[in-house]
């Protein structure tokens, strides 16, 4: 199959060991894994039904390549739904590793004091830079998915 940015592929500038962003790297789409295909926009964005709710959100949670059980996705608060999500594309597509994901939820439930560590000099390890760069652009494609969606999170 051909690769034509604009109709199954897109173009991406992302800075990654040994890239010198000369030209962006060509990503090719692929299409959702919903039963009934992909719903139109109008689908997803003007119903207003219980249909239409869930319809939203299996359109995001494959969208963003999530395979968490309906059952274990409804005890996640809505508060941590997109660092679920981000996390669980992170550890399937073997980017974490097992103490990674324990660094990013414990940063997520215990980011309650932050001010108080304003200023200080800390460390700075390249490869936690470059997961908490992964990560907020993993945040941008939920949001951006998000809305495509017609907002399944609210």
């Amino acid at each position: 199959e051909e690769v034509l940015v604009g109709q199954n592929a897109v173009k991406e500038w992302f800075v990654y060991p040994g890239c010198e962003l000369k030209e962006p790297d060509i990503l090719q789409t692929k299409p959702l894994d919903i039963p009934g295909g992909t719903p139109t926009l109008e689908e997803l964005w003007f119903g207003h039904d219980v249909k239409t709710v869930a319809l939203r959100w299996r359109t995001f949670m494959a969208g963003m390549d999530c395979s968490i059980p309906t059952h274990r996705q409804k005890a996640v608060p809505w508060n941590l739904k997109v660092l679920v999500v981000v996390v669980h594309y992170m550890v399937k597509h073997g980017v974490l590793e097992e103490w990674e994901v324990d660094a990013f939820l414990i940063q997520a439930l215990l980011c309650t004091d932050w001010y108080r560590h304003r200023g200080r000099k800390v460390p700075v390890d390249s490869r936690a830079v470059q997961l908490a760069s992964l990560f907020m652009k993993g945040v941008a494609a939920a949001m951006g998915m998000n809305c495509a969606c017609g907002w399944a999170l609210p």
